[in-house]
Parts: structure tokens; C-alpha cells; sequence
């Protein structure tokens, strides 16, 4: 029986770390309901949005529920945050905490933000995985 060569893998860290990230952040939006997430972005980014208030209550509560497990993935990845990093994360502390007003135009302002805020955290992590 002739002796077969292993050929042996060398464990690259940053390889590694890339992959582990791209999975915890399709774990993390998959919880979020990946489809109804990026559909909800839509509804409220798109350029003829106007959501009723209704619509803006719901979307807020969901947009505001994926602020914070995002927050902690973009800390995760962001050993020590840069000052556009940590304004966004601060950003989206604020308005997560932040109750929709009661008036239908500063509720679509407020809604927006939270879309944007969402938005800009996704481009925090995409970033990150690129690197």
C-alpha cells in the first residue's frame, strides 16, 4: 500500500475571522427576519415612501428591535471604533430609546433616521467583512 501525501493547511487568521464574521452576521439577520428587514428599509428609504401611522409604528418597533443586536455585531468587529463608527453606533443608542412623535411628518423624519442609522451600521459591517 503506497503512503498517500496530506497535503497540510495553513491556518490563516484573517481568513478565518472573515468567515466567522460573515456567519454571525447572516445568523444575527436571520433572526431579524432578513427579508421583512431589508423590505422594511425599503418601505421607509424609498423616494416615494409615506408610510401612515400605522405603518410607522410597526416599522419603527421593528427597525428599533435590529438597532441594538447590530450595535453589538459592528462593537465585535470594531476592537476600538473609529469617530464615523462611534457616532453611528451613538446615533443609534439615541433613537432606539426614542418613541415615535405623535404627529405624522416628525414621525416620517424620525422613522427615516432610524432607517438611515439602520443602514449605516450594515455599511459598518460590510466594511469590516471586505477588509
Amino acid at each position: 500500500m503506497k503512503a498517500q501525501h496530506v497535503r497540510h493547511w495553513e491556518q490563516d487568521d484573517d481568513v478565518v475571522e472573515r468567515v466567522l464574521s460573515g456567519l454571525r452576521l447572516s445568523l444575527i439577520l436571520d433572526r431579524l427576519y432578513l427579508d421583512t428587514f431589508y423590505r422594511d428599509l425599503t418601505a421607509v428609504l424609498h423616494e416615494n415612501a409615506a408610510p401612515t401611522m400605522d405603518e410607522i409604528e410597526k416599522l419603527a418597533d421593528r427597525l428599533r428591535g435590529a438597532l441594538m443586536p447590530l450595535v453589538a455585531i459592528v462593537l465585535e468587529h470594531h476592537d476600538q471604533p473609529g469617530e464615523a463608527s462611534s457616532r453611528t453606533i451613538t446615533r443609534a443608542r439615541a433613537l432606539q430609546e426614542q418613541a415615535p412623535p405623535g404627529n405624522l411628518l416628525p414621525a416620517r423624519a424620525h422613522l427615516h433616521q432610524l432607517a438611515m442609522a439602520t443602514q449605516d451600521l450594515l455599511k459598518l459591517l460590510r466594511q469590516e467583512d471586505t477588509r
